[in-house]
C-alpha cells in the first residue's frame, strides 16, 4: 500500500509542478551552413542521452514528455557528425562555459554523468564549429526530483 501511494504522490508532483513548465520543443536541434566554393559537409550536433522519459538509477523506467531523474546519476551524451570537419567543441552547463576541445580526436563523444541535487534544473548546450565558419549546436534541459 505505501509503495502505491508514493507512485502517486510522485506522480501528483510531476502533472501539478514539472508539465506546467514544459514548453516547446527542448530537444530542438539548430544547424547553420555556410557555403562557400569548397564542398564541406554540414555539421550536426545531437543529444542522444538521456532520451525523454523517467530515469531511475540511469535507466529508463517510463515514457514522460522531458527527460525526469528521479534517483541517482544519469548520463549525458552528445553526438557531432562529420568529426572531420570540427576545428572546436564548447560545452556549457547551466549557460556557463564548462569546457573547450580545440581539435577534437575524430572519435571524439561527450560523455557526462550528472546528478545534481534533488528538485532542480539544469541545462546543457554544445556548439561545433568547423572549418570555414561552419557551426552546429544543441541543448538539453534535465529535471532532477530526488536525489
Amino acid at each position: 500500500m505505501k509503495k502505491y501511494l508514493a507512485v502517486a504522490v510522485i506522480l501528483l508532483f510531476i502533472s501539478v509542478s514539472v508539465i506546467p513548465s514544459i514548453s516547446g520543443n527542448i530537444n530542438e536541434s539548430r544547424n547553420v551552413e555556410i557555403v562557400d566554393n569548397v564542398e564541406h559537409s554540414p555539421l550536426q550536433v545531437t543529444f542522444t542521452r538521456p532520451e525523454n522519459g523517467i530515469y531511475c538509477f540511469d535507466k529508463k523506467i517510463l515514457p514522460f514528455p522531458v527527460p525526469l531523474i528521479l534517483c541517482r546519476n544519469v548520463t549525458v551524451e552528445a553526438e557531432v557528425e562529420p568529426m572531420s570537419e570540427v576545428v572546436r567543441i564548447v560545452i556549457f552547463i547551466n549557460y556557463r562555459h564548462h569546457e573547450t576541445i580545440e581539435s577534437p580526436s575524430p572519435d571524439y563523444k561527450f560523455v557526462y554523468s550528472w546528478g545534481g541535487p534533488p528538485f532542480s534544473k539544469v541545462s546543457f548546450g554544445i556548439e561545433a564549429y568547423g572549418h570555414n565558419g561552419t557551426y552546429a549546436n544543441d541543448e538539453i534541459i534535465i529535471r532532477r526530483i530526488f536525489r
